[in-house]
């Protein structure tokens, strides 16, 4: 029974115990000469499939993608049958995918940003930075490039501000000259 569901080692367990109490028939021991070649490949098929998970499982922990998804298909070739190494194939796509997705966006963001910031709208530049560090928060580019664009916000602001100053200076000069009558001076 265990032979015929392909439970080698407790086949084998069982015909050594069959031999040992009848060591005259042939028949256990030749299942024992089969099962033992079938349960010493099954172990080097264990063997090499433990030896490429432990590689594919530390590759994931890196996140060297690449490299995990090849020892995992590696390891799904050895035993097709096992959902592990298919599972993490998935996820590793789906990460890979996703990061790509990121990355994409990310350098969209920052691409939208660098043509505002060319155009001197510091305003939009910044905002368009501050987007795309919030899909990259450990990039340093964006927050270089806001706070670059902060101080050129607040240099356009003084520049306003004195432009106004000069303006409702002028003003009040003009208005005082046309109380006086000194139309001339005025204009």
């Amino acid at each position: 029974k265990l032979y015929a569901t392909k439970n080698w080692q407790g086949a084998l367990l069982d015909y050594k115990d069959a031999s040992s109490i009848k060591p005259e028939k042939k028949y256990p021991r030749d299942r024992i000469m089969e099962l033992s070649a079938i349960v010493k490949a099954q172990r080097a098929i264990d063997s090499a499939y433990n030896k490429a998970i432990t590689s594919a499982d530390a590759f994931y922990k890196q996140t060297s993608w690449p490299n995990a998804k090849t020892a995992y298909q590696n390891a799904s070739k050895i035993k097709p049958d096992e959902a592990y190494p298919k599972n993490r194939i998935r996820e590793i796509d789906d990460l890979v995918a996703h990061q790509t997705m990121t990355e994409n966006s990310y350098q969209h963001l920052v691409s939208v940003a660098d043509s505002y910031y060319m155009d001197r709208n510091f305003i939009r530049a910044k905002a368009s930075y501050q987007q795309a560090l919030s899909v990259k928060p450990s990039e340093s580019y964006p927050k270089e490039m806001i706070a670059k664009a902060d101080n050129l916000l607040a240099g356009q602001e003084a520049n306003a501000k004195a432009t106004e100053e000069a303006y409702n200076s002028a003003i009040a000069n003009a208005d005082k000259l046309f109380a006086d009558k000194s139309y001339d001076q005025a204009r």
